[in-house]
């Protein structure tokens, strides 16, 4: 029960900071998948959310490698704004979401 409280609790946090890191770089409150912040975000949050869930039911993978791969999308997130993926010029990555 208390490994699974933990696990509730990384997830609440890192969602509020990731929410945080959102509204400082868009200036805006609507999230917006189709954008690289959220978007490497979001899917290393799931990879880590599928992890912990695995970790907790079948005891067989161990929990770090949860918040190592959470680690590794917030990493990726920030790689993304500093070399030179912001609003202004993200236009590139606009162009996979369209038909």
């Amino acid at each position: 029960m208390n490994l699974l409280l933990l696990t509730a609790l990384s997830v609440v946090v890192t969602g509020t900071i990731a929410v945080l890191c959102y509204v400082f770089l868009y200036r805006e409150y609507i999230l917006v998948i189709q954008r690289p912040f959220f978007f490497r975000l979001g899917l290393g949050a799931f990879l880590a959310t599928i992890f912990s869930v695995s970790s907790v039911v079948f005891e067989q993978v161990p929990l770090h490698l949860s918040h190592a791969v959470l680690a590794v999308s917030v990493a990726a997130s920030v790689h993304a704004i500093q070399d030179g993926v912001h609003p202004e010029n993200e236009d590139w990555f606009h162009s996979l979401f369209r038909p």
